[in-house]
C-alpha cells in the first residue's frame, strides 16, 4: 500500500502532459492484457473454425475435379465412363456444399457487417466513426491451400459450379476512450452472429482519446462484395 501511496504521489508531482504519458502507457498495458486474456482464446477458436472451412472447400475442390475429369471422359467415350461413380461423385459435391453452408449459418452474413458495425458503434457513448472501408472477398480455398495452390492447379472448369467459401472483409476506425473501445469490442463479441477477428490497432492520439482500428471478416458461400 504504502509503495502505491508513493507512486500516487509522483505521478501528483508531474505536468498536464507528464500525467497524460503516463496514463497512455498504463491504458496500452491495460490493453495488451485485455487482448491476451480474452481475445487470445477467440482468435485460436476462430482459426480452427477458419481452417476447417478451408478444408471443406479444398474437398469439395478436389471432388469437383474428379467430377469434372468423368464429365470430359463421357463426353468423349460414353461406354468407359463409370456411371454409378459420376452419381456418387455428385452426390458427394452436394452433400459437401451443405456442409459449409451449415459451418458458416452462425456468422454474420457480409451485407450485414456495415450495418451491424455501425449500429453497434452508435449505441455506444463516447465513440465516433472515422471510417469504414470494405476489403472485399477472397476465395477461402486459396488460402487454405497456400503456396501450394500455385503449383498444383485444379483441372480447366473444375470450379465451374463449386459452391466454395469466400473471406469478406471490412475495417472499422473511430475514436474514443479506453473504456468506451472496450464496451465496443464487448458488444460485437456478444452478438448473435460471428464475426472473425484478423487485427486491433489501438493509438492514443490525445489522452484520453485514441484511434482504434478493428479489421474483421466473415465467411460466405456468397462471393459478392460488400457495399457501404
Amino acid at each position: 500500500m504504502e509503495i502505491l501511496k508513493s507512486y500516487l504521489a509522483r505521478i501528483d508531482d508531474l505536468s498536464l502532459r507528464e500525467r497524460g504519458i503516463v496514463m497512455t502507457g498504463i491504458l496500452v498495458i491495460l490493453f495488451l492484457g485485455w487482448y491476451a486474456w480474452l481475445m487470445e482464446p477467440i482468435l485460436k477458436e476462430q482459426t480452427a473454425l477458419q481452417q476447417q472451412l478451408g478444408e471443406k472447400s479444398n474437398q469439395l475442390q478436389t471432388l469437383n475435379s474428379q467430377l469434372d475429369e468423368m464429365s470430359r471422359r463421357l463426353n468423349s467415350d460414353p461406354e468407359e465412363i463409370d456411371r454409378a461413380r459420376l452419381q456418387t461423385l455428385r452426390e458427394e459435391i452436394r452433400l459437401g456444399q451443405e456442409a459449409l453452408q451449415q459451418a458458416t449459418v452462425n456468422l454474420v452474413a457480409p451485407e450485414q457487417m456495415p450495418d451491424i458495425l455501425q449500429q453497434v458503434l452508435n449505441r455506444t457513448a463516447g465513440l465516433a466513426l472515422i471510417r469504414l472501408q470494405g476489403l472485399g472477398a477472397t476465395p477461402l480455398l486459396d488460402e487454405a491451400q497456400g503456396g501450394a495452390a500455385a503449383e498444383t492447379k485444379p483441372a480447366e472448369g473444375a470450379r465451374e459450379g463449386l459452391n466454395a467459401a469466400y473471406r469478406h472483409g471490412m475495417k472499422i476506425e473511430f475514436r474514443g476512450g479506453f473504456l468506451e473501445t472496450l464496451a465496443y469490442i464487448e458488444a460485437l463479441e456478444k452478438l448473435a452472429g460471428g464475426f472473425f477477428w484478423e487485427g486491433i490497432d489501438y493509438k492514443v492520439t490525445e489522452y484520453p482519446l485514441a484511434v482504434t482500428t478493428l479489421t474483421l471478416y466473415t465467411i460466405s458461400l456468397d462471393s459478392n462484395w460488400i457495399s457501404i
